[in-house]
């Protein structure tokens, strides 16, 4: 009703000048007006309504209004509501805020029943206060909201707020819409004997959480926080009290950085564990799977004076006291990783029973590079580990290192540049090897290595004082293609040096022999700044200085240079006296290979040959001991068979006119009129001018130019042999045999017509003949024998 009087009044106002005088009611649409309104609208069919002024919102705010114009109204279209000015602010023109009604009665005082909302009470305020509402809304600016329903209840059993919902909707919902608000959508408080909140699904049906929280806040604060500050029981309590239900009583899960659980006991004086886990089942008491990156599980004792253990596993029963099991293969860590940073062992391991098992027994089936046993000491103690039997009656090894796998059987090193002991001792009295590695799988035989770039001793020495070799390398399996003796360096020394000091030994300074299918010995420099050979051989004798070879099926030899930045020589032979720098010969009357084959990838010449003496020839070539052809001291070749050329003529390098891009093959040239030893195309009809055509695929080509100097700018004038020419039908269509003239078509050769019928031309005008008939429609290409008369 409140609406309509201010609906009223408005009207008033806005027809108030059609007022003839005082104390009289303005009618419209009324039989008996009523005499105590200023206004009296009806409606004559009982089906009409009053519109008054209708403004947005930004058109209302936009008013400039006063004190004076209070009680001014107008309907807001954006928020659909009637808006008064009361003076100084627009008022919503529905119910007044706030609103206190008592109810003191069995019955509700007031109850909606429809398919949507029952009720719904907005508030909405500027205010700063308490907020407490079943909806409430604060405007832009503001603080908090007003209170939207507040209930108190004396009576036992009661409720002070009830929300209930018997269709498909949420029976309460509670939201904060301001994000600058610190306070809780949902607070809940007793300072009763009773749960300060109780949540419960009474539907065996329903698949959804009795409770369900979720959070989208960057700030450190947990989703569910609960606090004791009594002596009650817990802080949580998690139960499930149905016997066949096999879900878990907590479940933990994030999709964060952080732990999927935490539990900490913060008081010293509490002697019980941070998390107990009992069970009366058959599964693990306490059980931790993690599926992501992180931990599977971590027990830690931050107090650096607690003697205790930090975890304990420990059975009564005949099954094992701890086992630790990583099931992903491709898992590179270690199962167990032990380490101190105390006095005492990092690990003890102990049978103290006469039983048969291994003190300690590791296995491992990694595929990566980490150990079974790794050890680590970084005190002053005896050893990083210590291996002993003390039983002069075992026969056993005191280390049994076995690898089925790619690594070594076993690896001693020494890190500490200052320790002068050996990496690995071995010593013996009996018969056997000092030190013997033998490796079944595919890894190495052994390993002798210095990480200490300033080490100047030698890796790997044998020596020997008895009769026996020093040092004996061998392959000894028929199929292996590897190198008996590998030797590499990156620095700028040899890579191998032999050497015998006695002059009455008559044996070779290095044998290398192989009984499988790679090279018996290789040589390799691997440093860039190293000016060493890789193999370097003298002698003062008559032999050779340096002999390879193959009985085999391989190379007799391979000198080859692997980076592709090096500009220097894959090979060079040199010599300072009278004999051949270097003989190629192939003695197999079988062999049907090259005696020399010379093949590139790069962009230079396949064969450059110099010529720096005073004489000779640059090339000779021989046949049965007889020469043949060669190329002498100046370039010039003689062949005493003659040559064969895949071209069809000869031709003539010339400079043209104008542009050399706008000639092509076929185009008929003449002199040039303009500058000396210069052609151009053909532009008049049996012209004395005429020399050649443009060469398509000349087999001799005659130039005045020396071979280094650009020929960008010259074209090949055929004058002899058979070309492809440009012709045309002016003279009509061309027979083979006809004889050819230029035409008045530039470039193009046309069908000789003598003027006199007598078959008599000019002198100097006939191109050549045709060797094509050509009837086309305009222009074509033809072969032509060129012979300028």
């Amino acid at each position: 009703m409140k609406k309509n009087v201010f609906l009223l009044c408005s009207f008033v106002l806005m027809y108030i000048s059609l007022l003839h005088a005082q104390n009289k009611t303005f009618s419209i649409g009324a039989t008996t007006p009523n005499t105590n309104a200023a206004l009296h609208v009806e409606s004559p069919t009982n089906n009409q309504g009053v519109i008054f002024t209708r403004l947005t919102t930004a058109q209302r705010i936009a008013m400039t209004l006063a004190a004076a114009d209070i009680g001014l109204q107008v309907y807001d279209t954006d928020l659909k509501g009637f808006f008064t000015w009361d003076g100084a602010s627009w008022r919503n023109g529905g119910l007044a805020l706030p609103l206190s009604e008592s109810i003191n009665s069995t019955t509700p005082g007031l109850e909606l029943t429809n398919t949507g909302t029952g009720i719904t009470l907005r508030a909405v305020s500027n205010n700063v206060g308490a907020f407490t509402s079943v909806y409430g809304l604060a405007q832009a600016g503001a603080t908090n909201g007003v209170t939207g329903i507040s209930g108190a209840s004396t009576t036992a059993g009661s409720y002070s707020i009830l929300g209930q919902n018997n269709g498909l909707g949420v029976a309460g919902y509670f939201v904060v819409t301001n994000a600058s608000n610190a306070s809780s959508s949902l607070f809940s408080r007793t300072i009763g004997t009773g749960p300060a909140a109780n949540f419960i699904v009474d539907n065996t049906a329903s698949g959804n959480n009795a409770i369900f929280a979720t959070s989208n806040s960057e700030i450190d604060n947990a989703v569910i926080y609960g606090q004791h500050t009594g002596t009650g029981s817990s802080a949580g309590s998690f139960k499930i009290l149905n016997a066949t239900n096999n879900f878990a009583s907590v479940y933990s899960l994030t999709n964060g950085l952080g732990t999927a659980g935490f539990f900490s006991v913060n008081n010293p004086a509490n002697t019980n564990p941070a998390a107990y886990g009992v069970t009366n089942g058959s599964g693990p008491a306490i059980y931790g799977a993690q599926i992501g990156t992180g931990r599977g599980g971590q027990f830690q004792i931050t107090n650096a004076s607690n003697s205790e253990i930090a975890l304990r596993g420990y059975t009564s029963g005949t099954g094992i006291g701890s086992r630790i099991t990583i099931n992903n293969t491709a898992n590179s860590s270690e199962a167990l990783y032990v380490e101190t940073n105390g006095t005492g062992k990092a690990g003890n391991f102990m049978v103290d029973n006469a039983s048969g098992s291994n003190a300690i027994y590791a296995s491992s089936n990694t595929g990566q590079n980490y150990d079974v046993i790794y050890g680590e000491h970084t005190g002053t103690g005896s050893s990083a580990g210590g291996f002993k039997i003390t039983n002069t009656t075992s026969a056993h090894t005191a280390i049994y290192g076995l690898s089925n796998g790619t690594g070594p059987g076993g690896m001693f090193m020494i890190e500490n540049t200052a320790n002068a002991s050996a990496a690995a001792l071995g010593r013996t009295n009996g018969s056997g090897p000092a030190v013997w590695g033998d490796q079944l799988g595919t890894g190495r035989g052994g390993q002798f290595q210095i990480m200490n770039a300033s080490n100047s001793e030698i890796a790997l020495r044998g020596y020997t004082q008895g009769t026996g070799i020093a040092s004996r390398i061998t392959v000894d399996n028929a199929a292996n293609s590897s190198d008996a003796l590998f030797v590499e360096t990156n620095g700028t020394g040899r890579a191998g040096f032999f050497s015998i000091t006695n002059t009455a030994n008559p044996s070779t300074g290095v044998y290398s022999e192989t009984n499988g299918t790679g090279v018996a010995g290789r040589f390799a420099i691997n440093n860039a700044v190293s000016d060493a050979n890789a193999l370097h051989g003298t002698t003062n004798g008559s032999g050779i200085a340096v002999f390879g070879s193959q009985t085999g099926t391989g190379r007799g030899g391979q000198f080859q240079i692997s980076n592709p930045s090096n500009s220097d020589i894959a090979l060079r032979t040199v010599t300072a006296g009278l004999g051949i720098a270097s003989r190629i010969t192939i003695e197999n009357a079988a062999n049907a290979s090259q005696v020399l084959s010379l093949e590139t990838n790069g962009t230079g010449s396949v064969l450059s040959a110099n010529h720096t003496g005073a004489s000779g020839d640059i090339a000779v070539f021989s046949s049965a001991s007889a020469n043949v052809a060669r190329i002498n001291k100046a370039g010039k070749g003689f062949f005493n068979d003659g040559t064969q050329n895949s071209g069809a003529d000869v031709a003539e390098l010339f400079e043209v006119e104008g542009d050399v891009t706008t000639y092509e093959p076929g185009d008929v040239l003449v002199i040039s009129e303009s500058t000396d030893r210069t052609v151009e195309k053909s532009s008049e009809a049996n012209s004395t001018k005429v020399v050649g055509v443009y060469a398509t695929k000349p087999g001799v080509t005659l130039t005045e130019k020396g071979i280094e100097e650009n020929l960008d700018n010259l074209v090949p004038m055929g004058v002899i042999g058979v070309i492809p020419t440009k012709v045309c039908l002016e003279n009509g269509p061309i027979k083979r045999g006809d004889l050819l003239v230029t035409s008045s078509k530039k470039g193009h050769a046309m069908k000789a017509i003598s003027k006199l019928g007598d078959g008599v031309f000019p002198s100097g005008t006939i191109i050549g003949k045709a060797l094509e008939n050509f009837n086309g429609t305009d222009t074509g290409l033809i072969k032509v024998l060129v012979n300028v008369k």
